[in-house]
């Protein structure tokens, strides 16, 4: 008959909790109460404790047998001989003959050759800028046109048919004396730079605008 085994900390857990499950599974399918699904429960697990201490669940416990010792044996353990190496004394090498080194002449000492030094080149001279064009045309003094003290009979002409002459300008027109066409169309040069340069807020319009032009043709209806 087989001895028991001493009761283990891992025989305790495995045996309680296959009771433990099996009581579960007693409470939910089938119609025990608690404390009858417990007892069973615990019956089991004593079961199961009893057989693992017997060696019947050696497998489930994990116990391994003892691993079988080897016979010793009483022989001294053989170490090898050590292997003899012949002791064969090289030959000695030939020492080299000597080589005669070449004299070596002493390398004449190199003088530095004094630096010369280099005049700046002179800058090229700027190149000569080449005076202003003279303008075609001279410069006209300014001179005031003629102008009338009240427009002639039969009223003034409407300067407003004039490109660029406004009620405003119109009105300016006739304070300086002008009135009709053929005032504006009898102005020269001088004349009209007068004009542009006396107009106040309106500097160059006569020029620009082409006043002379305009009156002639309006002149000669």
């Amino acid at each position: 008959m087989n001895e028991l085994k001493p009761i283990t900390q891992r025989m305790l857990f495995i045996a309680g909790g296959i009771g433990a499950v099996f009581a579960i599974l007693l409470l939910i399918f089938s119609k025990l109460g608690f404390f009858g699904a417990f007892f069973i429960g615990l019956i089991v697990a004593a079961a199961i404790l009893f057989a693992m201490m017997m060696g019947v669940l050696d497998a489930l416990v994990g116990e391994d047998a003892p691993a079988a010792t080897s016979p010793k044996s009483d022989a001294p353990p053989t170490t090898p001989a050590p292997e003899t190496t012949s002791q064969i004394a090289p030959d000695p090498a030939p020492e080299p003959e000597a080589v005669a080194e070449p004299e070596v002449s002493p390398e004449p000492e190199i003088v530095p050759e004094p630096e010369v030094k280099t005049e700046p080149e002179p800058e090229p001279a700027p190149a000569e800028v080449p005076e202003a064009a003279e303008k075609n045309a001279p410069e006209v003094a300014d001179e005031k046109p003629a102008g009338l003290d009240a427009a002639r009979e039969g009223g003034a002409d409407d300067l407003k048919k004039i490109k660029g002459v406004g009620p405003k300008l119109e009105k300016m027109l006739n304070g300086m004396g002008f009135y009709h066409f053929d005032q504006i169309a009898a102005w020269g040069p001088a004349e009209q730079k007068w004009v542009d340069e006396n107009l106040p807020g309106f500097k160059g319009r006569a020029t620009r605008d082409k006043w002379v032009e305009q009156a002639k043709t309006l002149a000669a209806g």
